[in-house]
Formats: structure tokens, sequence, C-alpha cells
């Protein structure tokens, strides 16, 4: 009878989870539709069924944060409707699931949302505690207050940063305004320069919090902001001869040509594209300014203009791309290589937002990743590869996999580069030994090649590697020199003399054969092989 009792309960509660499971399914569906009343009111009667499941309070809270931040005016847009309807159910579904990372990005997203209105209305005070309640909700793990702070490590002193997307802007308020770190940075959100009292507010700045960035329109302009009527056309900034000098222009550069396309619509130019212009144009790069979402989202005509520092990129007055000033590579190494910038990185296995910590974890790993492409098509063949490796060394995919791209990429990117130089290896040492180089000039060669970071692989096991390439193509004497040429540059290597011992026995030289099979024992006592041969040859 019990038995059947427990087989009654599992089939019961199997039966149920499947319900909840098409429920769920149901509510998204309606959501992914933009149908947010709909599923609200599917969430609310779930929950009157299900009232301890964390991912029906979740939705229910996500959907009415998305109701009002990003669909149609919502006039019940109150403190108390943010409380109770978006607040409320997910702080409900961190308390039934502690661990429930998304609840907890859509929290900071919604406090985010009520700092930047506290702000508006010049509420400082509450701007504040808007951020420090995110914080206190798990909002901001440490993962993501790293990842921040080196979004702003990478930006110049005094710059202007913009940036795009929740994720980002509400990390970075909170670094500025509750730890006071980097305030010289003026941060534009892609997503509010629309809005009049946005441009109005990093216009005039707001003491102790923002620093004003130089806007050239009076509150009438302002308040007059639109959609613009544009024809791709050409934006003339002269430049200046503090700017020539500041980035090291030549005096023929008098002024930046800015093509514009239209890009909303085929006769129209974005309000924010037009206010970008105005802040470019007035600060008259007085100012650095920056872009975090560089390669993802281009900024209208400015794709070739981006030098990229880090996790930035500094808009130059001048086009960069394909040139030496691509890269501050002075800056981007310090940033992205120093491993005190990934102490935290292990936390975004711990409390991970998918939501968010995707966006960090991956734009870090792409800038590293287009920086190792960079320097291969650039010549730097072996520098390339150590930079792929860094990036697996800084951020193991055992914290955070890779996407499939990048890891189909790094693994290719991995092999070709292996593949490349190995052939390049073995062509140039063909060379020098079809030429009839002595085994001190092939030495003298390599340990040249070295000093200047070759391209060529001249590591011991890529030398090995061109032994054995001439040994199986039945250049057993050619193969037997480069055996010799090995144990010579690396006569601490136990696999050298092993190698050179198989060839030496190969070739009848028994007794050579078998001293080189004792070093490579004296090396690596472990080697059974050079062991057994040893016994085998007495």
């Amino acid at each position: 009878m019990r038995q059947l009792s427990i087989i009654l309960f599992l089939t019961i509660s199997t039966a149920l989870l499947g319900q909840n499971a098409n429920k769920i399914q149901e509510i998204i569906q309606l959501g992914d539709e933009w149908k947010f009343d709909e599923a609200i009111e599917l969430i609310k009667s779930e929950i009157s069924i299900d009232p301890e499941n964390p991912e029906l309070y979740y939705w229910l809270g996500r959907y009415s944060h998305y109701k009002v931040s990003d669909t149609r005016p919502f006039p019940v847009n109150s403190d108390l409707w943010s409380r109770e309807q978006v607040l409320k159910p997910l702080q409900k579904a961190v308390e039934l699931n502690p661990d429930y990372g998304d609840a907890k990005y859509f929290l900071a997203a919604e406090y985010g949302s009520r700092a930047v209105e506290a702000l508006r209305i010049g509420d400082v005070d509450q701007y504040r505690q808007e951020l420090l309640d995110a914080k206190s909700w798990g909002g901001f793990p440490l993962h993501a207050i790293e990842h921040g702070k080196n979004v702003l490590k990478s930006c110049d002193p005094n710059s202007i940063l913009i940036v795009d997307g929740d994720a980002h802007t509400n990390i970075l308020q909170y670094l500025q305004v509750i730890e006071g770190y980097r305030k010289d940075v003026s941060v534009i959100v892609l997503a509010y320069i629309e809005r009049p009292f946005y441009i109005k507010l990093i216009r005039d700045g707001v003491p102790g919090i923002y620093k004003p960035v130089p806007i050239n329109m009076n509150d009438n302009l302002i308040m007059e902001m639109h959609d613009y009527r544009w024809r791709e056309n050409d934006v003339i900034i002269p430049i200046s001869e503090q700017t020539r000098e500041k980035y090291m222009l030549n005096d023929t550069v008098t002024y930046f040509k800015w093509h514009i396309k239209p890009d909303n619509g085929k006769k129209t130019l974005r309000t924010g594209t037009a206010m970008l212009i105005n802040i470019v144009e007035t600060n008259k790069w007085v100012r650095p300014v920056h872009y975090i979402w560089y390669g993802y989202r281009d900024l209208n005509g400015l794709k070739n203009n981006m030098q990229i520092k880090g996790l930035t990129a500094e808009i130059f007055p001048t086009s960069v791309k394909g040139t030496n000033l691509e890269y501050d590579t002075e800056k981007f190494e310090s940033i992205m290589f120093n491993p005190e910038n990934y102490i935290d990185y292990p936390d975004i296995a711990i409390n991970n937002q998918p939501r968010a910590s995707g966006s960090f974890g991956d734009l870090s790993r792409r800038r590293i990743f287009e920086y190792a492409i960079y320097l291969y098509l650039n010549g730097e063949i072996e520098k390339s590869t150590e930079v792929l490796n860094k990036m697996i060394e800084l951020m193991p995919p055992e914290y955070f996999s890779l996407p499939r791209d990048i890891e189909h990429s790094v693994e290719n990117g991995l092999k070709y580069v292996a593949e490349y130089r190995a052939g390049m290896n073995k062509q140039k040492l063909s060379e020098l030994v079809s030429a009839g180089k002595s085994i001190d000039e092939i030495i003298t060669f390599i340990q040249t090649e070295n000093k200047k970071k070759s391209k060529y692989d001249l590591s011991e096991s890529g030398i090995n590697m061109f032994g054995y390439s001439l040994k199986n193509e039945g250049k057993n004497e050619e193969a037997l020199m480069i055996f010799k040429l090995n144990t010579e540059l690396y006569p601490k290597g136990s696999n050298t003399y092993d190698s050179y011992g198989e060839c030496l026995l190969l070739l009848g030289q028994k007794e050579k054969a078998i001293e080189a099979y004792k070093k490579s024992l004296e090396l690596n006592p472990k080697n059974t092989n050079a062991e057994n041969i040893i016994k085998n040859n007495k």
C-alpha cells in the first residue's frame, strides 16, 4: 500500500510539473507577442494555484517592468505601482529562490529606472537609495562591479562615455555615485538621449553626482527635439591646433568630416543621433569621447574612427581603422591582460545573471579575440596565439562557457595559427638545409629570429616536428641533422634526445643512439620508451 502511495504521488507530481511548464511556455509566448496584459492576468491566475513558484513571480515582475518601461506611455506609472507590481514580485522570486540571477537583474533594472526618475525630479537622496537597494537585492554582483571598473579604467581622464543597455548603465551609476569610482567620466546613455529631461540633465550636470557634458542647445531647442529630416551628408567639424597636437595629426588635417546616413527611414535622422552630433561638435575633442558597444552597434558614421583602448574605444578626429593607431596597444594590454582585473571573475559562476553576465563575460573575451585577429593580420602570429591562450587563462570556460561562435573560432584559430606557423617553419628550415647551411648558421638564424619574435615556430616542439616531417619523407640524414640541432638548442629537453636517438638507431648508429636515449632518460626518469630501448639493445 505504501509503495502504491509513493507511485501515485510521483505520478501526480510529474503531471503537475508538466502542466506548470506548459503554462510558463504559454506565458512566455504571450510576452514574446508583447501581449503583456494577457500574460500578467494568466500569471496571477497561476499564482493563485501555485503561490510558491518563483518563476511565476519573476515573469510577473518582468512583464510589469516591460509594460511601463518599454512600450507606449503608461498613465499608472507611479512609485506605488512600481513597488507593488514590479519590485514586490521580483523580490518574492528571489526570496523563494536566492540563486535566481535574472530576477536580481530585473530588480537592478527597475531600481535603475527609479533612480533616473528620482534624479529627473532632483531628489538626489532617493537617487542614491534606489542604487543601494538594487545592490542589497543582489543586483550588482562582484563580477559585474569588477567589469564596470574595467570599463571605466578603459576611459581616459575626464572622458565622456557613451553606453547602451541597462546592464552597463546601472552598474556604472552605482560605481560612480555610491563607490565614488571615476566620477571624472560623464556617462551618456543612448536609451535616454531622445528624452528632453535627460539632455537638460547631462547638459547642466548635477553637483557631486554628474559632470556636465558640452551641449550647444537652449531649453527651447531641447523641448522641440524630434526626428530630423536628413539626407546622406557630411558634418564638418574644424580641428584646432591643440587637437592636432593632442592626437599627433599633421598640419594638413584641419577638419573632421563625419559622413552620416539617415538612420530612421530613408530621409530621417534619429533624435539621438542628432544629439550625439551636437555633443561631438560642441566638445571639439576637448574631452575624450569613448564608446563601449563598439563592434555591436556602430555609431552612425564613426565605424572607422574608433581607437580601441580596452573595453571602450575612443572616437578619433581621423580614421584609424587599418592603421597602427587602431589600438592603443599599451593601454589595451595593461587593462585586458592584467590578472588583477579578473580577481572576481569566478563570481560569474556563483552569482550568474544570464541577462547581464553574458554581456560582461563575452564583451571582454570578444575584445581579446578581436585583438588576436588584429595581431595575426599584422604578422604577429606567435603573439596572436599567446593572446588567445591568455583569454582562456584569464576567463576560463569552466566559470562561464564560451559562446559557440567564439569557442569555434578560438579552436580553429589556434589550430590554423599552429598549422600556418608549422608550414612556415618547415619551408624556412627546408630552405636553410637545402642551401647547405651549417648547424652553427642555422642556430644563429633561429636565435636571431627568436629575438624578433619570429613568425616561424622555432620552439623545441616546432623544430622536432620539422625533423619528423623530414624523416617521414625518407630524408633521414637531413632529419638527423635537425634532431641534433634541437639537442644543441634545447639541451635540457628529454624529448629532443629521444627523437635524436630514434633517428640514430634508424640509421644504424647504435652506440650513439644508446647514448642519446641515456641522456633522455637522465633528463626524464619517467621516459619508459628510452628505458626499454636501452634494455633491449645491451
